[in-house]
């Protein structure tokens, strides 16, 4: 039977008299929902006389102050005094729920007033009454089912850290913290967390369970976001990041170290927010689960099926805490919520796993491509320098080759018997000596287009001005420049500094052969982490969908600048100019210069 104190005010005597008139009010089967009250309810409960150890057990581990008052041979006695707001040594037996032991009259019933205290918050209530035996047994097999689900997660949450510690993704990070925070709620809601974890803290105690129920909704959406890869561009991202911002906020007004219970109007409140804040936790994240299966996301499925089977195993313990007397009292009335937790923790390890199976497939796609670019890339580079070998021996062949057989003719002629006092002598030698110079040119023009000697010997600046000059005194073209940096010539490598000045000077070259252009423009920065060279001309222009674009020289051009794994940008029009736009990242030699 109970009774509402509306005002708290009432004493046991008070209590016993309204009993005694009869207006306790009976209660309807063993289990009693009375939601989020501002009343202190006083219960009665009448115990026959018995022989063996018998207890009296309150099925709810979360009251605050709860007094029992025996009436014994006229008197009220306070036999218990215990509650969340008393330290768990006040409890007559250790236990998470709240077990006292019955001292019964002999001959006639023994009556039991219990005042129930946990005004402004939500009240759930059942009473029963049981041999100790019973009990006991009862408590042995709750033991081994708890130990049994709270190994299962601790295997989980160590295997988790396992994979954080490999693989580095924070994923399964989120996944352990997840685990943590919301078997640290379970065990807090349970009572367990009181017994074991905060003993002497009657401040956490009141607290735990909104603390742990922040913690885990902030870690269940962060970690759901990661799992189904929720960008940006989701409707949905930004509400579950304020979400998640208002829930931190709960979070620190739940740690501020202050007696609530001086103001009961703002707990009742904060707690009420609460639950609309979790209810609004699985509403976004249903919302966001379902939005990603419509674009094909197969991990939104892994958390979908996880979340399921979390709900319907939870949902008859859930349905018991709500004070529901229409739920069969069986293993999931008892243990819902820990199997649910536990079944959706090994279901998104499977999405875990599946998830990194398909990320180590896409790595193993992306290597592949990497490799055969890389070989297309050599075998480009391969191609170009035996183009360039070709040039060079034809170039020997066709120049140095004819002009050393005229020199020779010429020397061979002024030196044969006849010739030596022919008159025509002197200029024949002298025209075997022009040829010979003419050979010693090319052979030097030949050489600096092998390896500009200007490079090694004064840097890659002085010789580029050095083309920039020779390609002016042409008159075929206004060449302007701008150079910046490249102050330290010996911080790069000697084939790199070749590499960049063939680049420049094949563009160039480009310039005067194919694009008929009046002006062009010239830029060379180096910043700290990029060289950007820009080249412009206003020249004829190409058609970039068309065969211009797959030269040679522009291929080899792509070839070095791939090389240094850098990137071109290529523009042109027609009539009006190209623009090409290099940028190369920076790899020093001297580790100083890093």
């Amino acid at each position: 039977m109970i009774l509402e104190d509306k005002n708290r005010t009432l004493t046991a005597l008070d209590a016993y008299n309204f009993y005694k008139k009869g207006q306790f009010k009976p209660v309807k089967g063993a289990r009693l929902n009375l939601g989020f009250s501002s009343s202190v309810y006083w219960m009665a409960v009448e115990v026959p006389p018995v022989t063996d150890s018998t207890y009296l057990i309150m099925g709810s581990p979360l009251i605050n102050l709860l007094d029992v008052y025996q009436y014994h041979k006229g008197f009220l006695i306070r036999r218990y005094q215990t509650g969340d707001h008393r330290k768990f040594a006040s409890r007559p037996i250790p236990h998470p729920l709240y077990i006292l032991p019955l001292q019964t009259e002999k001959k006639s019933n023994s009556l039991y007033l219990i005042r129930v205290d946990k005004h402004n918050e939500s009240l759930q209530l059942s009473l029963s009454i049981t041999k100790a035996y019973e009990f006991n047994q009862k408590t042995n097999t709750n033991n081994f089912l708890n130990g049994i689900l709270c190994g299962g997660v601790c295997l989980l949450v160590i295997f988790g850290l396992f994979l954080y510690v490999t693989v580095k993704d924070k994923l399964y990070l989120y996944y352990v913290l997840y685990l943590i925070f919301v078997y640290l709620w379970v065990i807090a809601d349970k009572g367990y967390g009181y017994q074991y974890l905060w003993p002497e803290s009657i401040y956490f105690a009141s607290r735990s369970r909104p603390v742990f129920n922040c913690l885990f909704a902030i870690m269940l959406l962060h970690f759901m976001q990661a799992f189904i890869g929720q960008t940006k561009e989701s409707k949905l991202y930004r509400p579950i990041n304020w979400l998640k911002v208002f829930l931190f906020s709960m979070l620190s007004l739940f740690l501020v170290p202050v007696n609530y219970v001086a103001y009961p109007t703002l707990v009742l409140f904060l707690l009420k927010i609460l639950l609309v804040a979790g209810l609004s936790t699985t509403l976004l994240m249903i919302l966001s689960i379902i939005e990603k299966i419509k674009s094909g996301n197969r991990e939104a499925w892994f958390y979908l099926i996880s979340t399921l089977a979390l709900l319907t195993c939870a949902m008859s313990e859930i349905m018991v805490q709500a004070g529901s007397s229409d739920v069969a009292n069986n293993y999931l009335s008892n243990f819902g919520i820990q199997t649910g937790i536990f079944i959706e923790a090994v279901i998104l390890i499977f999405g875990l796993a599946y998830r990194f199976n398909t990320y180590r497939k896409d790595r193993e796609q992306l290597l592949i491509a990497f490799n055969k670019k890389q070989e297309q890339l050599t075998e480009s580079i391969l191609e170009t320098k035996e183009s360039e070998r070709r040039i060079i021996a034809d170039q020997l062949h066709d120049d140095v080759g004819a002009m050393l057989s005229i020199a020779t003719l010429q020397v061979s002629t002024a030196l044969d018997a006849r010739g030596l006092s022919n008159e025509k002598t002197p200029e024949k030698l002298q025209h075997a000596q022009d040829v010979l110079k003419d050979i010693s040119q090319t052979i030097r023009t030949l050489s600096h287009n092998l390896t500009p000697w200007a490079i090694e010997k004064f840097g890659i600046k002085k010789a580029l001005q050095d083309l920039i000059y020779k390609i002016n005194i042409s008159d075929k073209i206004s060449l302007e420049s701008t150079m910046l940096g490249f102050e330290n010539p010996e911080a790069y490598p000697v084939y790199f500094l070749n590499d960049l000045f063939r680049i420049i000077q094949e563009l160039l070259n480009n310039i005067l052969k194919h694009a008929a252009a009046s002006h062009a423009y010239l830029e060379i920065i180096e910043h700290s982490d990029t060289i950007s060279i820009i080249i412009e001309d206003n020249g004829n222009g190409f058609d970039q969908q068309g065969e211009a674009v797959k030269g040679k020289g522009l291929e080899s051009i792509r070839s070095k600048i791939a090389f240094y794994e850098g990137e071109v940008e290529l523009n042109s029009i027609l009539q009006q100019g190209t623009t090409v736009v290099i940028n190369i990242p920076i790899k020093k030699e001297n580790p100083e210069d890093l």
